[in-house]
């Protein structure tokens, strides 16, 4: 690749093999081609685990590889090594990413793996489950007394396929700007998700508060509450939102309660809070809610129920 061949897409004339079999290493190539590069996706006889995941159409078919991937050319294992040998961008979910930047050092390989290359863990098996309980993260999430909550659906091997194609874009702009070498890029799908649930002891150290997991009922701090229709979810994530929320909810001595206006602290005071704001929210239907939100630019949204989202 040349900066002349970087024509038309943002990345036009990247060569990239994905001889992955995971759901993020799925995703990451998807997001590399949506992009312009020209992705061949490696498959064995059995096809990619992503052909085997609900739900499926009519035909029997998975919609799950329909979206991840897509815009992609499928091969068989027997034609990767002279792809490989030219690529511009290696995308695996092994072990074996030195042993593939041995054979093309040229190349950005990003190896995405449950553990990372390295490491007593790196030969451990895993997928989202073990990532969310792992990270910790499944354990700040969920009711207190209940068992841990997984994320929904594939929420890890998306995060970890969006984090690994920001480091590929990364490498290749770095390698355009230096005329170098490729270089070898581990993702950790563990390490991916310890990063997303890092906010509970980063609040700890601020608000020198123990944030317990939640009790029921949840207060609007911690999750959707009630309103006339159904239910609907305020996080207020910055002192702005906070103040004009409580506002149009008609508790301007809450809005201007400057403890509560930090969401780091907020959890402290939730007696001050908690039942007022309830109160209030429960004489709204949710769309009259959203769209009053709105207007103000504050991020909120209903709780859809399942009928309304497959409208």
């Amino acid at each position: 690749m040349s900066k002349s061949d970087l024509d038309g897409s943002t990345l036009a004339g990247i060569r990239v093999v994905d001889v992955g079999d995971r759901l993020a290493t799925a995703w990451c190539s998807r997001l590399l081609a949506d992009y312009g590069a020209d992705v061949v996706l490696v498959e064995s006889d059995r096809g990619h685990q992503a052909r085997r995941l609900p739900p499926f159409d009519g035909c029997g078919q998975s919609l799950m590889a329909r979206y991840v991937l897509a815009n992609k050319k499928s091969i068989g294992r027997e034609a990767a090594d002279p792809l490989i040998d030219v690529a511009d961008v290696i995308v695996t979910g092994l072990g074996d990413g030195a042993r593939l930047f041995e054979q093309n050092q040229n190349a950005v390989v990003c190896a995405i793996t449950p553990y990372g290359q390295t490491g007593e863990l790196k030969d451990c098996l895993g997928n989202d489950l073990t990532a969310y309980a792992r990270s910790g993260w499944a354990h700040c999430n969920g009711l207190l007394g209940r068992p841990p909550l997984k994320g929904s659906g594939y929420q890890a091997s998306y995060q970890v396929g969006t984090l690994a194609f920001g480091g590929v874009v990364a490498a290749l702009i770095e390698r355009l700007a230096t005329d170098g070498f490729g270089q070898l890029i581990d993702i950790s799908e563990w390490e991916t998700l310890v990063s997303t649930s890092s906010p509970a002891p980063l609040r700890y150290q601020y608000s020198d508060f123990l944030w317990q997991r939640r009790r029921a009922p949840v207060n609007m701090n911690e999750g959707p509450v009630p309103v006339k229709d159904g239910y609907f979810a305020l996080p207020l994530s910055r002192p702005a939102f906070w103040v004009k929320a409580m506002q149009l909810l008609g508790l301007p001595d809450l809005a201007s309660d400057e403890d509560l206006q930090q969401p780091g602290i907020r959890p402290k005071h939730a007696t001050r809070f908690a039942k007022r704001v309830a109160d209030a929210m429960s004489s709204w239907t949710r769309m009259d809610l959203f769209a009053a939100l709105g207007a103000e630019r504050v991020i909120a949204g209903p709780v859809l129920r399942m009928d309304e989202m497959a409208d």
